[in-house]
């Protein structure tokens, strides 16, 4: 196993509360992706400004590289139903060459508890 790959194994990632992550999409230093499924995005809806890119899809990688050609250096958010697979979207993308990446703490669910809004 090459080092690079070790060291994917243990990564580790910044966390962003619902509410940073939303105003900084706002103000456009943030991209927030919900990484959930289609089905799961029609259940409880997508956090306000989020795109809808499931960790699932085979081009998973490629869509989100192509949204940040613009500005690759900006911070990418990724959110999911509580964390834990926002994290394993975060470890692809970092494999990736994907820089700046953070983990919307709580997800979908603290986003909603913490009355923001949803797109449905």
């Amino acid at each position: 196993m090459k080092i690079s790959e070790l060291f994917n194994l243990f990564a580790r990632f910044d966390r962003l509360s619902p509410r940073d992550a939303y105003e900084g999409s706002l103000r456009g230093d943030v991209v927030v992706i919900d990484v959930r499924t289609p089905n799961e995005w029609q259940a409880t809806g997508s956090p306000k400004t989020s795109h809808r890119i499931c960790k699932n899809d085979k081009d998973f990688e490629q869509e989100v590289l192509k949204l940040l050609e613009p500005a690759p250096e900006t911070t990418l958010a990724l959110s999911c139903l509580s964390g834990s697979r926002a994290k394993s979207a975060a470890k692809r993308l970092q494999k990736a060459g994907v820089k700046n990446l953070k983990i919307v703490e709580g997800g979908i669910s603290k986003w909603v508890k913490g009355g923001l809004p949803v797109d449905t």
